[in-house]
Parts: C-alpha cells; structure tokens; sequence
C-alpha cells in the first residue's frame, strides 16, 4: 500500500486530510493532529488556541464540540467542556469558530469530533451541508457504531465530507470494516477508555496501526494520551499523533492568556518537531 494516501480517500473532505498527512511524509515525519474544545474558555480563546495549534506546526486542527455527558473525554476535556458549555459553546458557536479557524489557515483541514446526539438535532442532509458550506473537511463521532453511520456517512459524502473512522484496541475482527468506513484517515485509539495525558507507550498500539494497515492505505493516526514531544516520538511508527489534552492542560496551568496561547504555541513545535525522523 505504499503510494500517496490521498489516492485511497473518498471524498473532496478525505482528500484534504490525506494531503496534509502526504506533505507531512515528505517533511519526513509523521503528522500532527492538534484538538481544542470549541468554545473553551471562549469562543475568542477558542479560536486563538487554535491558530496557535496550527501555528506551531499541527497538520490538521479538530474542534471538539462540547457536550453536558461526554463518553470519550478525560477528565480535562470534561472540564473544558463544562467551561465552554457555561460561556455559552452552543453547537452553532461551535461551528462559527470552526469557520473562522478554517478560513484563516485554508492549507490545514479542520474536522469536527462531537456526539451524536448533537447532531441528531438536526436532519443529517442539513448538519452536512452545513458543514461542508463552512469549508470544514470531516467529521469524527466517538459514539456511532460504523454499523450505524450508513445514514451518517451518506449525508457526509454527499458533501464530499469525510467520515474518519474511530478504531480501538478492542475492535478485533471490525478493524476491517472501520478501515474501510473510513475517509481522510484513521483514528486509532492507543489505550481503551477515555482521552488523557498518560506517560509511556501503549501496549499493543503497534498492532493496532499494523492491522489497520492491512485493510487501507489511508494513514492511520494514534490518540488518546499523548503527552508530550518524548511519547510523541516513540509513536512515530504511526502516521500521524493526535493531542488534545496536553495542549488544554497547558492553558488550564497558565497564569495568564497570554501565557497560555504561549504554552499552546509551543507545545506543538515541540511536538512538531519530535515527530521528524519517521
């Protein structure tokens, strides 16, 4: 499966996502994803957490949409989310930073990663119009089954939006279904359970993006506890690491905001850096 990944992407979202994975192969390195709660602590340091994501190197930017019974957050994105919740990060707002975000770094796709009950407040066909009338590139459901996403996923490439597919430790024998769901790339869970800053490398990772590999020549990203530039590194077998805490936990230790973009800032060139050498 060696070759460009864009040629294995679906749709005009999937293709995006798959070249900024491609530019990122020929820097040699792998890619960074960088995720912010939209909204968090408002929508204004929203967007200017996110540009500071992309600023310091991130390949792809995700806008968390906050929601009052998360299943997948760790306890930080949890009190992001509570945070954003309370400022007022209603879906719309969400996505109005999204769109900002989005026009000022067109060269970086952005994709939303929200439940699906949000989206359910509004016909599938609409929300993906919607999204795709904003120039985002794809959506992430942490909580739809692929078995269920047919109605989703339709709507989505309809619009020429990707559907970027979730697959964790336990999938088995479903990782080639989710390989194959699956546009843009893959989002590969490290460790079972929740988002979170954890130390170490995760046992059993190295197979996970291994087996997905043998269903798709999408790159495959890992997720969910990477902390920081060293743990980033020891991932660089992946093609790509997604970070969210650390980057939300660097603005909650902050004194100031002026700090925290700082922190954000800096954090991703160093996590931009550390996966050089792949």
């Amino acid at each position: 499966m060696d070759g460009p990944f864009v040629t294995w992407a679906h749709t005009e979202g999937g293709r995006r996502l798959a070249a900024a994975f491609d530019r990122a192969r020929e820097q040699g390195r792998a890619a960074l994803v960088g995720y912010w709660m939209g909204g968090y602590p408002d929508a204004e340091a929203s967007e200017a957490a996110l540009l500071a994501l992309a600023r310091g190197g991130c390949d792809v930017l995700e806008v968390g949409l906050p929601f009052s019974d998360p299943v997948a957050d760790g306890p930080v994105l949890q009190q992001a989310g509570a945070v954003a919740l309370q400022a007022g990060a209603g879906f719309r707002r969400v996505l109005d930073v999204a769109t900002v975000v989005q026009a000022a770094v067109p060269e970086t796709p952005v994709v939303v990663m929200g439940y699906y009950n949000l989206f359910l407040q509004m016909e599938l066909g609409t929300v993906a119009a919607e999204l795709a009338r904003r120039g985002l590139a794809g959506v992430i459901v942490p909580d739809l089954p692929v078995e269920e996403a047919g109605e989703m996923r339709a709507a989505l490439a309809a619009h020429e939006l990707a559907w970027v597919s979730l697959a964790a430790p336990t999938s088995g024998e479903r990782l080639a279904l989710l390989a194959e769901a699956g546009d843009g790339f893959i989002y590969a869970i490290s460790h079972a359970g929740v988002t979170g800053v954890r130390q170490g490398v995760a046992p059993g990772a190295r197979e996970l993006v291994e087996g997905l590999r043998r269903h798709t020549g999408l790159p495959v990203a890992l997720g969910f506890g990477v902390s920081g530039p060293q743990q980033a590194a020891a991932y660089r077998f992946a093609d790509g690491v997604v970070v969210g805490s650390a980057f939300v936990l660097r603005w909650m230790e902050a004194p100031t905001r002026r700090d925290a973009l700082r922190e954000v800032e800096g954090l991703a060139r160093a996590l931009h850096e550390a996966l050089v050498g792949r």
